[in-house]
């Protein structure tokens, strides 16, 4: 007798990000190339192309629920707004796991909040507060103390850019690592109008 998979056929696993300009994701490349170079830690880095900050994971869902989240999200309103790259992290530091850039700007905050709202009665709320940040390596461990010394330096310029869209993602898990593919991209409005 053949076993049915229990995961439905049609369910994708998606989530809502904001993209990174070119030259924020090439200042992170710096950093992810240095961090190579000095050997400072064993990690998988993120490809630069799928660098992003992530505003909400939505995980395996139902493309009839994805219909209803995507309606939902055309009705978020916000005017464009800026964010500043500051400095590097990571979660756990006596055990770090992930290293990320933080990101900061009021404005981001209040979109993850409308995000939330607009997703909450299809998926479930997020139970830790949004972090904004962007993912730069999985770590499996430290190889030297001088990576903390460089984290805390930060070694990533302070860069500001406009943010005037988000983007609803599928993500399709390879062997290779993720494929993001946009479904709907969702355009705040111009300040000026």
């Amino acid at each position: 007798m053949i076993r049915l998979e229990t995961e439905k056929i049609n369910d994708m696993r998606c989530f809502i990000a904001i993209d990174l300009p070119v030259e924020v994701r090439e200042v992170l490349a710096r950093v992810m190339r240095k961090i190579v170079q000095k050997r400072l830690i064993d990690a998988k880095f993120v490809e630069i192309d799928n660098l992003h900050l992530t505003m909400k994971f939505l995980g395996e869902i139902d493309v009839l629920i994805l219909e209803k989240i995507q309606e939902n999200l055309k009705n978020i309103k916000q005017a464009c707004f800026s964010v500043t790259l500051d400095g590097l992290g990571v979660f756990t530091p006596e055990f770090p796991r992930v290293l990320w850039a933080a990101l900061d700007g009021p404005a981001i905050f209040v979109l993850a909040e409308k995000i939330e709202q607009a997703t909450e009665k299809l998926v479930p709320r997020e139970q830790r507060s949004f972090a904004a940040h962007v993912t730069l390596a999985r770590i499996k461990r430290v190889l030297s103390d001088e990576f903390y010394e460089f984290i805390e330096i930060g070694d990533t310029k302070k860069l500001t850019f406009t943010v005037d869209q988000f983007v609803l993602k599928k993500s399709e898990l390879t062997r290779d690592g993720p494929i993001y593919t946009d479904i709907a991209c969702y355009q705040l409005k111009d300040s000026g109008h």
